[in-house]
């Protein structure tokens, strides 16, 4: 599980503040990759980072965060009711 603190390097960003605005953004498709940890520490599995990397790189190509979210929300809707993720 990785914390704030590793997701903030992971994801190449400069606060924490950052980390969270993006697991705000995608928290419904990250709802089953949160958890809370020691000392009610936001903690988010191997999948979720990978979430978050793709809405990463979606705001990086110049897309607003509310536009990322909602073209990775999108997408990963059509790959989970098209039958290629569960």
């Amino acid at each position: 599980m990785h914390t704030i603190p590793n997701l903030r390097k992971a994801l190449g960003l400069t606060t924490a503040n950052q980390v969270r605005n993006r697991i705000e953004a995608i928290k419904d498709l990250l709802a089953g990759d949160l958890r809370r940890g020691p000392n009610n520490q936001i903690l988010v599995s191997d999948a979720g980072l990978d979430l978050l990397r793709r809405l990463q790189e979606l705001y990086d190509s110049g897309l607003t965060l509310t536009e990322a979210s909602e073209i990775l929300r999108a997408s990963t809707y059509s790959t989970r009711h098209n039958g290629a993720a569960v």
